[in-house]
């Protein structure tokens, strides 16, 4: 049983770890391109005001 517990928490933390990886970095990769998005927009704005 001790066997069978510890397997089981180490099965759990390599899940827990593997889905918060899963969950942290395509975050971080979509909140990135959503920044560079807003940016792009921006300057893409004020370009468009400059020249009308």
């Amino acid at each position: 049983t001790v066997i069978f517990v510890t397997g089981f928490m180490s099965v759990l933390l390599g899940v827990n770890n593997i889905s918060r990886q899963a969950i942290l970095y395509p975050s971080r990769t979509l909140l990135s391109l959503y920044i560079n998005m807003l940016l792009m927009l921006r300057e893409h704005r004020n370009f468009s005001y400059e020249y009308s």
